[in-house]
């Protein structure tokens, strides 16, 4: 196997994103190119076939660009949540299936929020039964003359999101930075 293999992608996007490898067993990385670009790249064998652009007409976009970058693999289906900062925050859902090397949702909208500072983030976990369920920054809260970050859930069921809900106890504190798993036995989904 020949190393290093490059794939082009933009700097400063935060998240998660490893390969993922399919049921056919072609090997998938979902990257920001550009920042207001999602690309998939394909490789059949990595190292030695190179890695391709798939269904570039279908890609999710974003202006003025991706900040952060979380995805998860159910089956062939890559499930990708993004989030956008253009002085508010705006949450995305995205899945491309690598059955049929195509994006088959892009841009669709989770939530907006106006968490500011260090701690916006975004985290995507998967259930058995398809539920999708992400946390994140959720709104400020005004606590004793200060605003505070606070963690929101969000889950997708038969294709309509449910909307945010609080996730932590409030007070004067910052919540921040959330990351989830779903359980490997069960369909809880832990958050970080």
């Amino acid at each position: 196997m020949a190393l290093p293999d490059t794939i082009l992608t933009s700097v400063m996007v935060h998240g998660r994103s490893p390969p993922f490898k399919s049921s056919g067993g072609a090997f998938y990385v979902i990257v920001p190119s550009g920042l207001t670009q999602l690309h998939a790249y394909k490789s059949t064998d990595p190292g030695v076939t190179a890695w391709v652009q798939q269904d570039s007409a279908g890609q999710p976009t974003g202006s003025p660009g991706f900040d952060k970058i979380s995805v998860v693999q159910d089956g062939d289906i890559l499930h990708i949540a993004t989030l956008i900062n253009d002085g508010g925050i705006e949450y995305q859902y995205n899945t491309f299936n690598m059955a049929t090397d195509a994006w088959v949702i892009a841009n669709e909208l989770i939530d907006v929020s106006d968490a500011g500072g260090n701690f916006y983030w975004i985290s995507i976990a998967v259930r058995s039964d398809g539920d999708v369920v992400v946390v994140y920054a959720g709104e400020l809260d005004r606590v004793m003359g200060g605003d505070k970050i606070r963690v929101d859930f969000n889950i997708r069921t038969t294709g309509t999101w449910g909307g945010p809900q609080a996730l932590d106890a409030g007070g004067d504190v910052h919540y921040g930075a959330p990351n989830c798993v779903k359980a490997e036995t069960t369909d809880h989904v832990h958050v970080m």
